[in-house]
């Protein structure tokens, strides 16, 4: 017998409310729900207008990094938007405090003939170094729910989260969504002075059993330094200890995100997310906004007798390569896709 979808799963707590958005706007909504403050590079009006309008702050971009990172100091919710190359070299220094935050990155290519107008991965490739976490949105409904995700894993982890989304055929693109509600926002996401269970180890030693889940650190109460200078003993040891006090978590904690995003919204979420994988003898890997083209290219192939699959990556770091390397272990063929930089005849960073 035939089970109604009603039996075969309860209905989500907050499903959302229907819209037709682009990409970029309805992040920006959702992220100004959702924080104290909501910041974005002046370039954001160039794909949509309508930005300025609801962005708390428009700002050059050179002082978007500086600003998340002051407000996360005093204990505030943030998120920016940023083209990217301002991250390149601002990143490191942002990612190298214990600061939750998060930027959505719209990334056109680098500049060097000329200032570019399109998308392109090459600068959430140089990123990869820098910290942090990265999630790619292959849609304009991940692109809100990865910002919602990354704030969650953020103030967890206490490590800055990246989604980036292509300016394109996301950030311009008007799509049907799922909008958050101020709801499930203190449901998922609670206030920023709440005060949690430290979740890892490492923060334990730091904050004790209890700490806020946006920490004060600029505290007039409680004063301390931060981002000091150092000499190469003391920058050596504190470079060499954010892997293993900081990291090592990082990949769970995104997990523990995604997992219960899902459980209020019914929108399910993983770091890799795999299209007619077991059988398929060739395998096309992606990052982002690539994934739905190319599982439809899939389904055309394996129409016409060709045993083909997908694996698209959500989470490009932490990458989970363990999880990867199984998936793809006895295909015949892999081919990865990715827009880059790079001569046409050198390997893709990817």
């Amino acid at each position: 017998m035939r089970t109604k979808r009603s039996e075969q799963q309860p209905q989500p707590r907050f499903p959302g409310s229907h819209a037709a958005e682009t990409g970029l706007f309805a992040a920006v909504q959702a992220a100004s729900m959702a924080t104290d403050h909501c910041l974005a590079e002046d370039g954001m009006a160039q794909i949509d207008e309508r930005v300025g309008a609801w962005a708390g702050e428009l700002i050059g971009n050179r002082g978007l990094e500086s600003r998340l990172a002051g407000l996360s100091a005093m204990g505030q919710r943030s998120v920016g938007f940023s083209l990217g190359e301002s991250l390149l070299a601002n990143l490191p220094s942002l990612a190298g405090k214990p600061l939750p935050c998060v930027l959505q990155v719209l990334p056109r290519a680098v500049t060097r003939h000329a200032q570019s107008l399109h998308g392109s991965d090459e600068i959430a490739e140089q990123l990869v170094q820098a910290g942090g976490f990265h999630l790619h949105a292959a849609n304009v409904q991940e692109a809100v729910d990865f910002t919602l995700i990354a704030i969650r894993a953020s103030e967890l982890s206490l490590r800055p989260g990246l989604v980036f989304q292509d300016p394109d055929s996301i950030g311009g693109s008007v799509q049907v969504v799922q909008l958050p509600g101020a709801e499930l926002i203190r449901a998922y996401l609670g206030e920023p002075d709440d005060r949690i269970e430290t979740p890892t180890p490492s923060q334990r030693m730091l904050f004790g059993e209890e700490r806020r889940r946006v920490p004060a650190l600029l505290d007039l109460s409680h004063p301390g330094g931060l981002g000091g200078a150092q000499d190469r003993h003391a920058f050596g040891l504190c470079a060499a200890a954010r892997a293993p006090f900081f990291e090592e978590h990082l990949a769970d904690l995104v997990v523990q995100a995604m997992a219960e995003f899902a459980a209020l919204t019914g929108r399910a979420y993983a770091p890799l997310t795999i299209h007619e994988i077991d059988d398929a003898e060739a395998v096309l890997v992606c990052l982002g906004a690539e994934r739905d083209r190319l599982c439809s290219l899939a389904d055309l192939r394996r129409g016409e007798g060709r045993r083909v699959g997908v694996v698209a990556i959500s989470q490009r770091s932490p990458l989970p390569t363990a999880e990867l390397a199984t998936l793809l272990q006895g295909k015949r063929t892999i081919t990865v896709l990715e827009r880059s930089g790079v001569d046409a005849e050198a390997d893709g960073p990817l």
